[in-house]
């Protein structure tokens, strides 16, 4: 299986979604909690997604819209940086502005400042798939927008540390877990600390090769070796 490759985004599941691909059995896949989505978008299936970061959700709207990034990648790789993130708006639209802002500047505040690399062109490859997705607003909406069949892959937010995702708790992630259970089959990840933050689940061991930045085509970044835990519900 060829992995199809995402946004550069932090956690993203790209080096162990072969193996989660697997896992997936339903007629839709689901992730309340999408993310860079990038094992929906290897699934081969329609998807539905809940993105509640405002950047993030921006890029997802964009690519599931038929937003097209090479000429962001096209720009970026030119070297181009404007002063003002309203720049960037005016040029490419909000969507693709957030794009770049992922790999190639950060939007933080009124000026834009170049960061590391510049977004993977790998992501061209990508772009059917992801225009067979639907994106909701957050994670219940994603849960709610599904049918019986589904099959959910939940990967929340790594709680206290992402930004953008202050709402999510340990409360909120199980009652989304337990709406999605009642629907169809649940595949959920966390990081090496999933027993301690999610006592109530069982978990096991996801091991997979973590290539910092590499897995979505980013800086260079560090290789190392890194346990993601998962639970299955089914």
């Amino acid at each position: 299986m060829s992995i199809k490759y995402s946004f550069p985004y932090f956690g993203s599941k790209s080096r162990s979604a072969q193996d989660l691909v697997r896992m997936l059995t339903g007629h839709t896949v689901v992730e309340p909690f999408g993310g860079s989505c990038v094992v929906s978008i290897n699934a081969e299936r329609p998807w539905i997604a809940g993105e509640s970061n405002e950047k993030t959700r921006a890029i997802l709207e964009w690519l599931t819209s038929g937003g097209n990034p090479e000429p962001v990648i096209d720009w970026l790789e030119a070297g181009n940086l404007p002063t003002h993130t309203d720049v960037i708006r005016d040029k490419f639209g909000n969507g693709a502005a957030c794009f770049a802002g992922i790999a190639g500047v950060t939007l933080r505040g009124a000026h834009a400042k170049r960061v590391t690399g510049v977004p993977s062109r790998r992501i061209l490859a990508s772009l059917d798939e992801f225009r067979r997705g639907q994106i909701k607003t957050d994670a219940m909406e994603a849960v709610k927008a599904a049918k019986d069949g589904a099959c959910f892959l939940i990967d929340p937010p790594y709680l206290g540390t992402e930004g953008g995702y202050e709402n999510a708790t340990v409360d909120y992630v199980m009652s989304v877990i337990e709406s999605a259970s009642k629907m169809g089959p649940c595949v959920i990840t966390y990081g090496n600390d999933a027993q301690t933050v999610f006592p109530m689940l069982e978990w096991s061991v996801l091991k997979h090769r973590n290539m910092r930045n590499k897995a979505c085509g980013g800086g260079v970044g560090t290789e190392k070796e890194r346990d993601d835990m998962v639970a299955i519900i089914k």
